[in-house]
């Protein structure tokens, strides 16, 4: 913002910095996660991986844990892999985005 003459005037750099703010205020809005989703890094870090896995250990619907779990991959919190299931079916097992990293490193000996 500038003074002149008594006036305050917008420079175009005051409008892209609001601008920057804004965007970056919303981005901080969508990668914010609550209480349950805490829960979740912390069971997965802890060895706990799959959505019935964690549902078993929080005892909730596996659907809503698995919703959970969509949501923090969607944030860019976890990774998953696709595994076969003892059932027969396909099922995720899900990593932070920090180990799964690491695992890549150490595989392909970066």
């Amino acid at each position: 913002m500038n003074y002149n003459e008594g006036r305050f005037y917008i420079t175009d750099m005051d409008i892209r910095m609001a601008n920057v703010h804004l965007q970056f205020r919303e981005r901080m809005r969508e990668l914010s996660i609550g209480k349950v989703e805490l829960e979740l890094l912390e069971l997965i870090d802890n060895g706990i991986r799959t959505s019935s896995q964690i549902a078993e250990a929080l005892d909730k619907n596996v659907n809503s844990i698995s919703t959970q779990l969509k949501n923090l991959r969607s944030k860019g919190y976890v990774c998953r892999k696709e595994t076969h299931a003892d059932s027969g079916g396909l099922e995720y097992v899900y990593y932070n985005i920090y180990e799964q990293n690491n695992t890549i490193k150490g595989i392909g000996g970066f």
